[in-house]
Formats: structure tokens, C-alpha cells, sequence
């Protein structure tokens, strides 16, 4: 049976598709990493790399004992972390996309932490790609983040629904539509305001101009919510932005929404987790806290 060692090893000659860069990475020397190469290799009787030169290739063997090795070592660390609740030493690593992170993920840790004092909540705000992976390399627990594309490959993650979101178009307050209703194409003539591409809202409604064979003229691209509301303000443009981050602009009056009514613009945020993943009763009381989540 391979150790733990022998499977890191593995999977940094994987991932850095060389022994010399292996060794440099996890600090061994390069003939060290080539016997374990071998160990692993002789213990399976096949290869797990081809050599073309200096060059490796994955074999097939190779590409099913990295899948398997990621998992037997994400399980050994969720063991140590269940061991390590038992003697009252834990924590919690929490991704969530930018409308979660921002409009839900402070409520939940001062709720989570009325229920476990004592177990800290590490936050990671990043766009839905960044989440999911870091979901498969272990190095978070959970993470909330909107639908994806229906043919996105999510491997071993499991996503389930747990907050119906949309997202907006907002203009300011003397826009002829503001606070009314308008089809998609009576504002092609207007400055849009966007997320940077990647970012799950961005992504969102260039799919819906593709589907309608539509294009605007984007005047901004920008990565803080704070800025394109403000632009928004003095009559730069109209924005295209989750509910959730321009709530309390709507509430308080500074800005007004635009109804679409050729275009449904609902979404879904979702809880991800990998399938392996160890569901300890603190991890599970954090679940169900995001499920109700208002």
C-alpha cells in the first residue's frame, strides 16, 4: 500500500508535469522523486508516466491514481480535523462568491458563532471558478456561489440550491425608465456599466445578449460594486448588478431598477461541497444556517 509521502510525491510530478520541478517544490532531491516514481510504478506493475525525452505523459494508470490519490488524501486530512474537534480544535474554511460574501456571510459567522464559540470561520470571497477549485484541492469546506453553465463539469462536487437570487439593471434616478418597465432592446442605445468578465453576474447576461443576438455598448468594466453604483449616480450609464449588493441603494432611494420584461434574470445561489467531505455537526449546523438564510 503507498504511504501518504509516496502519493504527494506523485501528485507533484502530476502537477508540475516534471521530476526536477517536482523536487524543487516539495524540497527533495530529483533522484529521490525518481525512485518513488519507480516504487509507485513497481507496486502497480504498469506506468504512470510515458518519457518522451525530458518530458513526462500521464498514462491512463496515471491519471486514475491522481484522481484517487487527491481523495485519500483529502479524506486523511478530514480525518485529523474530526480528531482534532474531538479534543476542541477546529475550523471552518467558507467560500463564498462577491453578492453571498458581501449581503450574507457576516450574519451567518455571528450566528454560526453563538452556536460553536469556540470554532473559527475562514471566509475566501472570490469569483465561482476560484471557489470550485479550491472545493476539489481541499482547501475549503463549503462555498456559496451562483448556477453555472449546465454543462460545466463540477467532478465530485455536489450543489445544492439554497437561496433564489436576480440580478438588476439599475439606472439613476432621472433615467426615462427608471422604476418602470421596458423590453431588453429599448435600452440598446444606453452606456452599460459591467462586472469584469468572469464574474458570475458578467457572465450571466452576456449569455442572455448572446441567446437574443444582441450586443450594447459597455462603457465600463469594473470589479467594485461601490464604484459602477456611484457612476450610475451621476449618469454614466445603467448597470447590470446582483439584487442582493444594490438592495440598499433601491431602499434608500438612490438609484432605481429597471424592469425587464423579455428577459427572466432570476438565479440560484447554491451550497458546493466535495462528496468525500467529512459533514462534522459544527460543518452541518453551518449548512443548515445558510439554508435559511432570509
Amino acid at each position: 500500500m503507498l504511504s501518504n509521502r509516496q502519493l504527494e510525491i506523485f501528485i507533484a510530478v502530476f502537477e508540475e508535469g516534471s521530476m526536477t520541478a517536482a523536487a524543487r517544490k516539495i524540497h527533495m532531491t530529483q533522484p529521490a522523486i525518481s525512485q518513488t516514481i519507480k516504487e509507485i510504478e513497481g507496486e502497480y506493475n504498469t506506468e504512470m508516466f510515458e518519457r518522451y525525452g525530458a518530458r513526462l505523459h500521464i498514462t491512463q494508470a496515471g491519471k486514475i491514481l491522481y484522481k484517487y490519490a487527491k481523495r485519500i488524501l483529502n479524506l486523511h486530512r478530514d480525518l485529523n480535523e474530526a480528531i482534532m474537534l474531538h479534543e476542541g480544535v477546529h475550523e471552518i474554511r467558507l467560500g463564498a462568491n462577491i453578492s453571498a460574501g458581501t449581503a450574507q456571510i457576516m450574519p451567518l459567522i455571528q450566528a454560526f458563532n453563538r452556536i460553536h464559540p469556540g470554532i473559527e470561520v475562514k471566509v475566501m470571497v472570490f469569483q465561482a471558478p476560484v471557489l470550485l477549485k479550491a472545493l476539489q484541492e481541499n482547501e475549503l469546506d463549503l462555498a456559496l456561489i451562483e448556477d453555472q453553465k449546465k454543462n460545466a463539469n463540477f467532478g465530485d462536487l455536489i450543489m445544492e440550491p439554497y437561496y433564489q437570487d436576480r440580478i438588476t439593471v439599475v439606472a439613476s434616478n432621472t433615467h426615462p425608465y427608471a422604476g418602470k418597465t421596458c423590453r431588453l432592446k429599448d435600452l440598446s442605445e444606453d452606456t452599460f456599466l459591467f462586472r469584469e468578465k468572469g464574474a458570475g453576474v458578467r457572465d450571466m447576461f452576456d449569455h442572455i445578449l448572446n441567446l437574443k443576438n444582441m450586443s450594447v455598448n459597455i462603457g465600463w468594466q469594473c470589479t467594485s460594486t461601490e464604484a459602477i453604483v456611484d457612476a450610475v449616480e451621476h449618469q454614466v450609464g445603467i448597470a447590470v448588478l446582483p439584487y442582493l449588493l444594490v438592495k440598499k441603494y433601491l431602499d434608500a432611494g438612490e438609484i432605481q431598477e429597471i424592469t425587464l420584461e423579455d428577459v427572466s434574470l432570476s438565479r440560484m445561489l447554491n451550497i458546493v461541497y466535495h462528496k468525500d467531505k467529512v459533514i462534522t455537526q459544527p460543518l452541518q449546523d453551518m449548512i443548515d444556517l445558510i439554508k435559511r438564510c432570509p
